[in-house]
């Protein structure tokens, strides 16, 4: 069952991302093993419909909302499973206007990206996770 909270429900809409534009084969489990190089996940969710098919999004909160922003600046726009994720800061939580106009100060360039905290780098577009094999997201255009 697809819907169903995964750990516990969200309750710190500063540490939580949306992400959006899933393959509707995406589960909870796969979410929660990609973004927990951004930082520890809490709570991680794909959204389900009433007949329990995904609604080709989903929730995933960190323990610091330092790592959320992790996770907007790694993931958003990288490819899983052929289409590129929107992840931005949970808006519906906190009913304010989107959070992703704000400029975050972080910029990746087209090589590679390393982030404070995080146990991965972004280079030529392949995660490094620490300690495991490279996952290849897509993007990453080194020309």
């Amino acid at each position: 069952m697809m819907g169903v909270a995964r750990l516990k429900p969200p309750t710190n809409p500063s540490a939580t991302v949306f992400v959006g534009n899933l393959d509707y084969g995406v589960t909870w489990q796969k979410l929660k093993d990609v973004f927990r190089v951004a930082g520890r996940i809490v709570y991680a969710d794909v959204h389900a419909d009433k007949d329990g098919k995904s609604r080709g999004c989903g929730l995933v909160q960190y323990e610091k909302p330092q790592e959320s922003l992790n996770a907007i600046v790694l993931f958003h726009g990288q490819m899983l499973s052929d289409r590129p994720m929107i992840v931005r800061m949970d808006n519906q939580a906190t009913n304010k206007p989107d959070p992703m106009q704000l400029k975050l100060g972080v910029a990746l360039s087209g090589s590679s990206a390393f982030l404070t905290g995080a146990a991965a780098g972004l280079v030529g577009g392949k995660l490094h996770l620490h300690g495991n094999s490279m996952l290849s997201l897509g993007g990453g255009d080194s020309g």
